[in-house]
């Protein structure tokens, strides 16, 4: 199997135009669609680390307040204590509390910050544990000495913790600052994308559209040439139909004429071919050498008008459609001897080989009178055209369905430019040859070949001689099978 060429690849329809456009369309808006679902998830999955770490650094922030809230509560407790200062104390402890669970929730999903959350809620513990110690004894109960410790090592604590606190939430804040630079570098990303996206959808639909209004506008003339070509061909067919019924009407008068004609020169040639047997007879009285001679030229012209009339006749028959054909199955074989009988007879002196090679039981669905007519018209026709010392020859062989039958010559040939021609009515392309004639047999046999379901054609070459060949419907082959007969005749 042959590949296709890459123009024929690439020669497509408009349609084929269209749909290769849209596809491609289809394929980049799905390509963007997958680009654009994938940074989308990145951006939802870096906004929600964002909103995680912005929550644990407004933990930080309130985390510290409260730590020093508590620093706070416990200098004003040993400056002047009063129940106030042990309760602002009280609830910065349990906000310090609140917050650091809640910041040990947000750091589940971040196992760094949570180690360090861990290590760091042992001082802070201790912090407020020391806190809540001092606020809640008495005044009395408290040394100046053991005050100041206390509060010393608190505020060391507390500062150990503020530094650790701001220290992790620089981290966190320089992690922010770089997730929401990849967030902004998506987000131009994915914008640049969805322009680009745009754009060529537009550039390409642009393009389509023009094609196909280009397309549109082409369609629409050539549909208006070809309404005005069909107007052309409505008119030119009701001319053409027109004169073809004058034509007809034109045949038929000349049918008419012909067959008129030949009827009324048919009587009189009758007669003068009847009178002339009967002074040939020489019923009264002997004629002279003269005579004799004059009355075969009588005589020859006579049978030479009559044959011509026939053949009018036939030929007016078969145009006007009243020749009836009686299809039957017919032997070949069985009308060959007396058609080279009959044109042994008509050739006279002229030397000449004429041989059958017909297989026997060669049989037909035909006319058989009409038949032995196309089978005469073409065997006079090849001893017409034969001269001295040549040959013709009838054969007969099976194509398919059908039987071919051969009538050859080694006469004069026929020109390529006539052969087409030679079954045309009054054609006579050999003006050399002898024997005359008015150019109706080969016409005579197309139509009654073809009106018998068959076809005839011509095979010459100048110089070698003709084949003229028909075919016939074949009919079914007796029991007993065929066998070859061959002869000279």
């Amino acid at each position: 199997m042959q590949a296709p060429s890459i123009t024929a690849v690439f020669r497509l329809t408009t349609l084929g135009r269209v749909r290769i456009a849209f596809a491609c369309a289809l394929l980049f808006l799905v390509t963007l669609s997958g680009l654009v679902y994938l940074n989308t998830a990145r951006l939802v999955g870096n906004s929600t680390w964002v909103l995680h770490t912005l929550r644990i650094m407004n933990r930080f922030d309130s985390l510290v307040l409260e730590i020093e809230n508590a620093e706070q509560a416990v200098d004003c407790y040993i400056a002047a204590p009063d129940q106030g200062c042990r309760e602002r104390f009280h609830a910065a402890s349990g906000e310090i509390r609140k917050l650091f669970g809640e910041m040990e929730q947000l750091a589940n999903e971040a196992p760094d910050l949570r180690e360090f959350l861990l290590a760091l809620w042992a001082p802070i513990l201790t912090t407020t544990e020391t806190g809540r110690q001092i606020v809640n004894r008495p005044v009395e109960g408290h040394s100046d000495a053991e005050s100041r410790g206390a509060i010393a090592e608190m505020a060391k604590v507390s500062t150990q913790t503020r530094e650790s606190l701001l220290r992790i939430r620089r981290e966190q804040y320089l992690d922010l600052r770089r997730q929401t630079s990849q967030i902004d570098a998506q987000a131009r990303g994915l914008t640049a994308w969805m322009v680009a996206a745009f754009l060529f959808n537009v550039v390409l639909l642009s393009a389509v559209y023009h094609r196909l209004t280009r397309e549109i506008a082409e369609k629409t003339k050539s549909e208006a040439r070809l309404a005005e070509l069909g107007a052309e061909l409505r008119t030119a067919n009701e001319e053409l139909r027109s004169r073809n019924e004058a034509l007809a009407l034109v045949s038929r008068r000349k049918s008419d004429f012909v067959s008129r004609l030949s009827h009324e020169l048919r009587a009189p040639l009758n007669g003068i071919s009847g009178y002339s047997e009967l002074l040939a007879e020489e019923g009264e009285g002997p004629l002279n050498s003269t005579q004799k001679r004059f009355l075969r030229h009588v005589r020859k012209g006579a049978a030479h008008l009559l044959r011509l009339v026939e053949g009018l006749l036939d030929l007016a028959r078969i145009e006007a459609g009243r020749e009836e054909l009686q299809i039957e199955t017919v032997d070949v074989c069985e009308l060959l001897p007396e058609l080279m009988a009959i044109v042994r007879a008509a050739i006279g002196t002229k030397r000449m080989e004429m041989k059958a090679l017909v297989d026997c039981g060669t049989l037909v669905r035909a006319d058989r009178t009409r038949l032995r007519q196309i089978l005469l018209n073409l065997l006079c026709n090849a001893v017409k055209f034969t001269p001295d010392g040549g040959e013709v020859s009838v054969r007969s062989s099976r194509a398919d369905e059908m039987v071919v039958l051969s009538v050859a010559d080694t006469g004069i040939g026929i020109d390529p430019d006539a052969q087409e021609d030679v079954f045309e009515d009054f054609f006579q392309g050999q003006s050399g040859a002898s024997g005359g004639g008015a150019g109706l047999g080969l016409s005579i046999a197309r139509q009654l070949v073809l009106r018998q379901g068959g076809r005839i054609w011509v095979e010459s070459e100048p110089g070698k001689g003709s084949r003229f060949s028909f075919t016939l419907p074949a009919a079914e082959l007796p029991a007993d099978g065929r066998k070859r007969a061959q002869g000279s005749v």
